[in-house]
């Protein structure tokens, strides 16, 4: 039985602005950065007891973060602040990813108990209660912005 939980891997996506403040128009307020989480499971027989044999539950992770193209070009207040704005989104994303790595753990324990015939809802259930965390950490930040100044970008 293995639980195989990938690096997280990290992308970008480009935002193109020649200020911070058109940097800000174009963000998604709630969803400047990401965390996604992909789960799945396999086993390749059923024991006597009819649990799996040879279960195997993975996790792969990606955080996705924004490059500002323009960056260099603005003024170093500007910069200053970009820089602080990503700090504080990568920790806020990463809080996302301890509850998603902290989640495999319990999905794979729960599922190593599991009956094969009872695995798929099991997982399914597993999965919702991580979203669910997921859910509940965005309102306690406030999707990060919270402790202020958070991932709220002030424009100097």
């Amino acid at each position: 039985m293995t639980l195989v939980v990938s690096r997280t891997q990290r992308t970008f996506y480009e935002v193109t602005a020649s200020t911070l403040a058109d940097v800000v128009s174009l963000l998604s307020e709630d969803e400047a950065g990401k965390c996604d989480w992909g789960s799945g499971f396999d086993y390749d027989g059923v024991g006597r007891d009819g649990k799996a044999r040879n279960l195997q539950v993975t996790m792969e992770i990606t955080i996705e973060l924004p490059r500002w193209i323009g960056r260099d070009s603005a003024t170093a207040p500007e910069r200053r602040e970009w820089d602080r704005f990503l700090r504080a989104l990568e920790a806020h994303e990463q809080g996302h990813e301890r509850i998603a790595r902290a989640g495999a753990q319990t999905m794979y324990r729960r599922l190593q108990r599991t009956r094969a015939s009872d695995l798929q809802d099991a997982f399914e259930e597993e999965k919702q209660r991580i979203k669910r965390q997921d859910k509940a950490f965005d309102r306690r930040t406030d999707h990060g912005r919270k402790p202020l100044p958070g991932t709220v970008i002030t424009v100097p």
